[in-house]
């Protein structure tokens, strides 16, 4: 009999005592581990929050309430689920996800501007951009975009 991977984690969302547990009634009878059904459950919120950013990252308002309405969680959770599969905050996600585009952009794109580039990412503020780029990547997006830096 095959199992598909997300009926044993859904199955397990909804029985939410079995941290308490090595493992829930429902894997007991298929023998999967809590551990790896709880790695399937954190690898698709992953994807899920994921795939809404990439969908509305070019909209400067996408914030915390955005992205709480988009995945179905409240804010505590959300942050609680991002901290602990991620281990960095909604908004730090949500930035570094930006910076990250915005850094293939500038390779992908040499003859775009900057701001044309932190306009497509989300970020309205051209200084605000600058400095959270330099701070993640080492280098001003300019330095970047021209091949000035070593590119991590």
């Amino acid at each position: 009999m095959q199992i598909n991977p997300l009926r044993p984690s859904l199955l397990c969302v909804l029985c939410g005592k079995t941290r308490l547990r090595q493992t829930c009634p429902f894997c007991q009878l298929t023998s999967i581990p809590m551990k790896t059904l709880a790695q399937h459950r954190e690898r698709f919120f992953l994807q899920n929050l994921d795939a809404q950013i990439e969908a509305h990252l070019s909209d400067c308002s996408l914030d915390v309430e955005h992205l709480q309405r988009f995945v179905g969680l409240s804010r505590t959770n959300l942050h609680c689920k991002l901290k602990q599969a991620a281990g960095v905050s909604v908004t730090e996600y949500l930035r570094r996800a930006r910076l990250q585009k915005a850094a293939k952009l500038l390779l992908d794109n040499p003859n775009w501007s900057v701001w044309a580039v932190a306009l497509e990412v989300g970020f309205n503020n051209l200084g605000y951009f600058t400095r959270r780029f330099k701070e993640r990547y080492g280098c001003s997006p300019g330095a970047w975009r021209d091949g000035e830096m070593e590119k991590i």
